[in-house]
Protein backbone atom coordinates (compact mmCIF):
# COMPACT_ATOMS: atom_id res chain seq x y z
CA UNK A 1 0.00 0.00 0.00
CA UNK A 2 3.14 2.31 0.93
CA UNK A 3 4.76 1.75 -2.21
CA UNK A 4 1.77 2.31 -4.71
CA UNK A 5 0.74 5.21 -2.88
CA UNK A 6 4.14 7.20 -2.74
CA UNK A 7 4.75 5.65 -6.47
CA UNK A 8 1.32 7.78 -7.46
CA UNK A 9 3.05 11.01 -6.47
CA UNK A 10 6.99 10.93 -7.09
CA UNK A 11 8.62 7.96 -8.66
CA UNK A 12 12.19 8.76 -7.53
CA UNK A 13 10.39 9.27 -3.58
CA UNK A 14 8.89 5.24 -4.73
CA UNK A 15 12.60 4.32 -6.35
CA UNK A 16 14.41 5.01 -3.07
CA UNK A 17 11.67 3.10 -1.07
CA UNK A 18 11.96 -0.17 -3.05
CA UNK A 19 15.99 -0.01 -2.54
CA UNK A 20 15.65 0.01 1.33
CA UNK A 21 13.35 -2.87 0.91
CA UNK A 22 15.55 -4.82 -1.88
CA UNK A 23 18.71 -3.56 -0.21
CA UNK A 24 17.87 -5.02 2.97
CA UNK A 25 18.11 -1.95 5.12
CA UNK A 26 15.18 -2.65 6.78
CA UNK A 27 14.96 -4.56 10.12
CA UNK A 28 11.57 -5.48 10.12
CA UNK A 29 9.66 -7.78 12.67
CA UNK A 30 9.75 -7.80 16.03
CA UNK A 31 11.71 -10.55 18.17
CA UNK A 32 13.23 -10.90 21.51
CA UNK A 33 16.04 -8.64 22.74
CA UNK A 34 14.78 -5.80 19.95
CA UNK A 35 14.24 -2.41 20.87
CA UNK A 36 11.02 -1.47 21.03
CA UNK A 37 9.41 1.54 18.07
CA UNK A 38 10.73 2.42 14.95
CA UNK A 39 13.43 5.19 14.11
CA UNK A 40 15.56 5.80 10.77
CA UNK A 41 19.31 6.83 10.94
CA UNK A 42 21.36 8.22 8.23
CA UNK A 43 24.69 9.46 7.48
CA UNK A 44 26.43 11.04 4.55
CA UNK A 45 27.84 8.57 2.54
CA UNK A 46 26.76 5.25 4.79
CA UNK A 47 23.15 5.44 3.42
CA UNK A 48 20.17 5.01 5.50
CA UNK A 49 18.99 2.29 7.40
CA UNK A 50 15.32 1.48 8.94
CA UNK A 51 13.88 -0.21 12.16
CA UNK A 52 10.86 -1.07 12.83
CA UNK A 53 7.99 -3.38 14.99
CA UNK A 54 5.94 -4.06 12.12
CA UNK A 55 2.81 -6.11 13.29
CA UNK A 56 0.64 -5.60 10.15
CA UNK A 57 -1.92 -3.54 10.93
CA UNK A 58 -2.56 0.64 9.93
CA UNK A 59 0.12 1.87 12.56
CA UNK A 60 2.43 -0.39 10.93
CA UNK A 61 2.18 0.90 8.10
CA UNK A 62 2.04 4.38 8.89
CA UNK A 63 4.78 4.16 11.10
CA UNK A 64 6.84 2.55 7.91
CA UNK A 65 5.61 5.53 5.32
CA UNK A 66 7.32 8.03 8.10
CA UNK A 67 10.30 6.38 8.43
CA UNK A 68 10.60 5.93 4.91
CA UNK A 69 10.32 9.84 4.53
CA UNK A 70 13.24 10.69 7.18
CA UNK A 71 15.57 7.74 4.75
CA UNK A 72 14.82 9.78 1.44
CA UNK A 73 15.55 13.33 3.36
CA UNK A 74 18.85 11.82 4.00
CA UNK A 75 19.29 10.23 0.98
CA UNK A 76 18.59 13.55 -1.10
CA UNK A 77 20.75 15.67 1.56
CA UNK A 78 23.93 13.68 0.70
CA UNK A 79 24.16 16.97 -1.68
CA UNK A 80 25.63 19.10 0.57
CA UNK A 81 29.18 18.55 2.50
CA UNK A 82 29.71 16.98 5.98
CA UNK A 83 28.98 19.85 7.75
CA UNK A 84 25.96 20.91 6.31
CA UNK A 85 24.65 16.99 5.80
CA UNK A 86 22.06 17.20 8.96
CA UNK A 87 18.96 19.66 8.62
CA UNK A 88 18.37 21.66 11.31
CA UNK A 89 15.86 19.94 14.39
CA UNK A 90 12.72 22.15 13.22
CA UNK A 91 13.01 20.55 9.21
CA UNK A 92 13.71 17.28 10.22
CA UNK A 93 10.11 16.32 10.01
CA UNK A 94 9.10 16.94 6.91
CA UNK A 95 9.96 14.58 4.47
CA UNK A 96 8.53 12.10 7.15
CA UNK A 97 5.10 13.84 8.17
CA UNK A 98 4.74 14.54 4.23
CA UNK A 99 4.75 10.58 3.75
CA UNK A 100 2.43 9.75 6.73
CA UNK A 101 0.43 12.33 5.56
CA UNK A 102 -0.46 10.84 2.09
CA UNK A 103 -0.55 7.41 3.80
CA UNK A 104 -3.12 8.31 5.54
CA UNK A 105 -5.26 9.70 2.97
CA UNK A 106 -4.82 6.28 1.21
CA UNK A 107 -5.87 4.30 3.87
CA UNK A 108 -9.07 6.90 4.29
CA UNK A 109 -9.79 5.24 0.75
CA UNK A 110 -9.77 1.57 2.30
CA UNK A 111 -13.41 0.41 2.85
CA UNK A 112 -12.76 -1.83 5.59
CA UNK A 113 -10.95 -0.09 7.62
CA UNK A 114 -12.75 1.73 10.30
CA UNK A 115 -12.59 5.10 9.24
CA UNK A 116 -14.12 6.92 12.56
CA UNK A 117 -10.92 5.07 14.90
CA UNK A 118 -8.50 6.52 11.57
CA UNK A 119 -9.40 9.89 11.99
CA UNK A 120 -9.68 9.39 15.79
CA UNK A 121 -6.36 8.24 16.11
CA UNK A 122 -5.02 10.28 13.14
CA UNK A 123 -6.41 14.12 15.65
CA UNK A 124 -4.99 12.29 19.07
CA UNK A 125 -1.46 12.07 17.16
CA UNK A 126 -1.54 15.64 15.78
CA UNK A 127 -2.78 16.70 19.25
CA UNK A 128 0.15 15.20 21.13
CA UNK A 129 2.71 16.21 18.43
CA UNK A 130 1.87 20.02 18.27
CA UNK A 131 -0.45 21.21 21.04
CA UNK A 132 1.07 19.35 23.70
CA UNK A 133 4.43 19.59 22.74
CA UNK A 134 3.87 23.03 22.96
CA UNK A 135 2.43 22.52 26.56
CA UNK A 136 5.79 21.29 27.23
CA UNK A 137 7.78 24.46 26.10
CA UNK A 138 5.57 26.71 27.62
CA UNK A 139 6.19 24.68 30.83
CA UNK A 140 9.41 24.60 30.51
CA UNK A 141 9.97 28.31 29.54
CA UNK A 142 8.40 29.60 33.06
CA UNK A 143 10.41 27.30 34.69
CA UNK A 144 13.76 28.71 33.21
CA UNK A 145 12.54 32.31 33.77
CA UNK A 146 12.44 31.17 37.36
CA UNK A 147 15.71 30.31 37.82
CA UNK A 148 17.18 33.81 35.28
CA UNK A 149 15.04 35.94 37.78
CA UNK A 150 17.28 34.05 40.57
CA UNK A 151 13.76 32.88 42.12
CA UNK A 152 14.69 28.60 42.42
CA UNK A 153 11.84 26.06 42.25
CA UNK A 154 10.98 23.38 44.32
CA UNK A 155 9.08 20.16 42.84
CA UNK A 156 5.94 20.87 44.37
CA UNK A 157 6.50 24.15 42.05
CA UNK A 158 7.13 21.99 38.78
CA UNK A 159 4.02 20.40 40.05
CA UNK A 160 1.45 23.96 40.45
CA UNK A 161 3.34 24.68 37.21
CA UNK A 162 2.88 21.54 35.81
CA UNK A 163 -0.91 21.48 36.52
CA UNK A 164 -1.77 25.28 35.54
CA UNK A 165 -0.94 24.56 31.75
CA UNK A 166 -2.37 20.99 31.85
CA UNK A 167 -5.37 22.91 32.29
CA UNK A 168 -4.61 25.66 29.90
CA UNK A 169 -4.28 22.56 27.41
CA UNK A 170 -7.27 20.54 27.85
CA UNK A 171 -10.02 23.73 29.05
CA UNK A 172 -13.24 22.75 29.87
CA UNK A 173 -12.71 18.86 27.31
CA UNK A 174 -11.62 16.87 30.08
CA UNK A 175 -11.78 16.15 34.37
CA UNK A 176 -8.51 16.80 35.52
CA UNK A 177 -7.18 14.27 38.46
CA UNK A 178 -4.64 16.64 39.79
CA UNK A 179 -3.13 13.90 42.19
CA UNK A 180 -3.08 11.55 38.84
CA UNK A 181 -1.14 14.44 36.89
CA UNK A 182 0.73 16.72 38.98
CA UNK A 183 3.97 14.48 38.62
CA UNK A 184 3.55 14.34 34.54
CA UNK A 185 6.25 16.95 34.04
CA UNK A 186 9.11 14.67 35.95
CA UNK A 187 8.38 11.63 32.89
CA UNK A 188 9.78 14.23 30.19
CA UNK A 189 13.36 12.93 29.58
CA UNK A 190 13.24 15.89 27.08
CA UNK A 191 13.11 18.82 29.81
CA UNK A 192 16.15 17.30 31.40
CA UNK A 193 18.35 16.27 28.55
CA UNK A 194 17.41 18.41 25.41
CA UNK A 195 15.66 21.79 26.77
CA UNK A 196 13.55 23.46 24.51
CA UNK A 197 13.56 20.56 22.18
CA UNK A 198 9.70 19.35 21.97
CA UNK A 199 9.18 22.89 19.82
CA UNK A 200 10.67 20.97 17.04
CA UNK A 201 7.97 18.42 17.13
CA UNK A 202 5.08 21.23 16.78
CA UNK A 203 6.57 23.36 14.26
CA UNK A 204 7.76 20.30 11.89
CA UNK A 205 4.14 19.16 12.34
CA UNK A 206 2.68 22.47 11.00
CA UNK A 207 5.03 22.95 7.99
CA UNK A 208 4.74 19.51 6.84
CA UNK A 209 0.87 19.63 7.01
CA UNK A 210 2.04 23.61 5.02
CA UNK A 211 3.79 21.76 2.46
CA UNK A 212 1.17 18.78 1.84
CA UNK A 213 -1.50 21.05 1.97
CA UNK A 214 0.63 22.87 -0.91
CA UNK A 215 1.29 19.87 -3.04
CA UNK A 216 -2.58 19.14 -2.77
CA UNK A 217 -3.81 22.60 -4.10
CA UNK A 218 -0.62 23.55 -6.66
CA UNK A 219 -1.82 22.74 -10.42
CA UNK A 220 1.10 21.73 -11.75
CA UNK A 221 1.94 18.80 -9.30
CA UNK A 222 5.55 17.93 -10.73
CA UNK A 223 6.64 21.29 -10.46
CA UNK A 224 5.89 21.10 -6.44
CA UNK A 225 7.52 18.28 -6.25
CA UNK A 226 10.62 19.62 -7.60
CA UNK A 227 10.45 22.16 -5.11
CA UNK A 228 10.26 20.13 -2.13
CA UNK A 229 12.79 17.95 -3.18
CA UNK A 230 15.23 20.60 -3.54
CA UNK A 231 14.23 21.62 0.02
CA UNK A 232 15.30 18.72 1.22
CA UNK A 233 18.31 18.47 -0.50
CA UNK A 234 19.22 21.93 1.45
CA UNK A 235 20.42 19.49 4.63
CA UNK A 236 21.24 21.95 7.17
CA UNK A 237 23.05 24.73 4.73
CA UNK A 238 20.41 27.32 4.97
CA UNK A 239 18.68 29.13 7.94
CA UNK A 240 15.21 27.40 8.34
CA UNK A 241 12.80 30.65 8.12
CA UNK A 242 15.14 31.14 5.12
CA UNK A 243 14.85 27.84 3.34
CA UNK A 244 11.06 27.92 3.92
CA UNK A 245 10.52 30.73 2.17
CA UNK A 246 12.94 29.95 -0.57
CA UNK A 247 11.74 26.88 -1.42
CA UNK A 248 7.63 27.35 -0.54
CA UNK A 249 7.17 31.11 -0.36
CA UNK A 250 6.04 30.73 3.09
CA UNK A 251 6.55 33.09 6.31
CA UNK A 252 7.07 30.96 9.03
CA UNK A 253 6.04 34.34 11.30
CA UNK A 254 2.77 35.00 9.34
CA UNK A 255 -0.79 33.64 11.28
CA UNK A 256 -1.34 32.45 7.57
CA UNK A 257 1.83 29.66 7.82
CA UNK A 258 -0.24 27.93 11.02
CA UNK A 259 -3.61 28.86 9.45
CA UNK A 260 -3.09 26.76 6.69
CA UNK A 261 -1.75 23.62 8.85
CA UNK A 262 -4.70 24.10 11.02
CA UNK A 263 -7.22 24.02 7.82
CA UNK A 264 -6.06 19.80 7.61
CA UNK A 265 -7.15 19.32 11.30
CA UNK A 266 -10.30 21.05 11.24
CA UNK A 267 -11.44 19.48 7.64
CA UNK A 268 -10.32 15.86 9.90
CA UNK A 269 -12.47 17.21 12.83
CA UNK A 270 -15.32 17.92 10.17
CA UNK A 271 -14.68 14.41 8.77
CA UNK A 272 -15.25 13.02 11.80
Amino acid sequence: MYLDTIKGIDEELHKHSQSLITDKRVDVYPRKGKTGGAFCMYCKDAGEYVLLNWANDPDSVTTLAHEFGHAFHGHLSNDQNYINYHSSLCLAETASIFNETALFNALLAVETIDKQELISGRLDDLFATIFRQTMYVAFEKRCHESWKKGIPLTWKDYNAIWLEEIKLLYGDSVNINEDLLKFGWMTIPHIYHTPFYCYAYAFGNILSLNVYQGFLKAEDKKEYLIKYKNFLKLGGSKDPKEAVMDSFELDINSEEFYSLAFSHIEELISKL
